[in-house]
């Protein structure tokens, strides 16, 4: 899966586009849910796993 923070989002093609839109729009929704709890956050960004974790502290929840 490609990062659309490290690309220039006029390089990606539709399908990276409505991707990223469906994990922007999983954070809140999992937040909400309990699924995620905002302990434990790394506190620098990181590609692969933890990449959704670091996301939520830049969040106004």
């Amino acid at each position: 899966m490609t990062r659309i923070n490290l690309v220039p989002p006029a390089e990606l093609c539709d399908q990276h586009l409505l991707a990223e839109h469906r994990e922007l729009t999983r954070i809140p929704n999992a937040v909400a849910k309990g699924k995620y709890h905002l302990k434990g956050q790394p506190t620098e960004y990181k590609l692969g796993e933890g990449h959704v974790r670091f996301s939520l502290i830049n969040w106004p929840f």
